[in-house]
């Protein structure tokens, strides 16, 4: 099945997004050891095949496994009588992420890659992740902005980023008491429409 998308690794992850409808997600790595294979792989054209195959899965990562040995800008290997350098590294790595929209990761060897794998399955059948979202200190931007008005919102328990976004959205100037009715605040915050009622009484 995963060399159906060109890749070494394919996981299916099944989980439900913030408002509870089940999401189904094919991920796949395709894996080069670093530098012999992804430098084959470039001269007889396998590399480019592959990535056309994974733009059938929703989230596509070449992985590059190793880390070569560098002398300056030139890797010490030779490959078909020509060496590689770093400016040629970034600007396919430039490729595969701009161009071709692939998530680009590397590790240092087989070890990694494997924690890197179960890390990532980890992680990706989390319900949440809004880490970066959750509230921050006030900071200076003003209460004009929807960061702000979040970070308001937020002070309320059980409020987290995807309702405090909702009510940021819905009412532009933050109320000091509540001017809304219940049942307005019921469509946009849902189930944490009753702590948002009592908080602001």
């Amino acid at each position: 099945m995963s060399e159906q998308y060109g890749c070494d690794v394919l996981l299916h992850i099944s989980s439900t997004d913030a408002d509870g409808k089940l999401q189904m997600r094919k991920v796949g790595i395709q894996r080069k050891k670093f530098p012999d294979d992804l430098i084959a792989s470039l001269a007889d054209g396998r590399l480019a095949k592959q990535i056309q195959m994974m733009k059938g899965l929703d989230v596509a990562i070449l992985l590059l496994e190793g880390k070569g040995w560098w002398v300056g800008d030139k890797l010490q290997a030779k490959f078909a009588g020509r060496t590689f350098t770093r400016r040629e590294l970034r600007a396919l790595i430039f490729s595969i992420q701009i161009e071709h929209g692939l998530r680009y990761m590397q590790t240092e060897g087989l070890r990694e890659t494997c924690d890197l794998v179960m890390d990532l399955r980890t992680w990706l059948m989390k319900k949440n992740h809004d880490g970066l979202v959750s509230r921050p200190k006030a900071g200076a931007w003003g209460p004009d902005s929807t960061e702000w008005k979040m970070w308001f919102w937020q002070a309320i328990p059980g409020v987290g980023p995807v309702v405090s976004r909702r009510l940021a959205e819905a009412w532009p100037r933050l109320p000091i008491k509540l001017m809304v009715s219940r049942a307005e605040v019921e469509k946009v915050a849902g189930p944490r429409a009753k702590e948002v009622v009592k908080y602001l009484g």
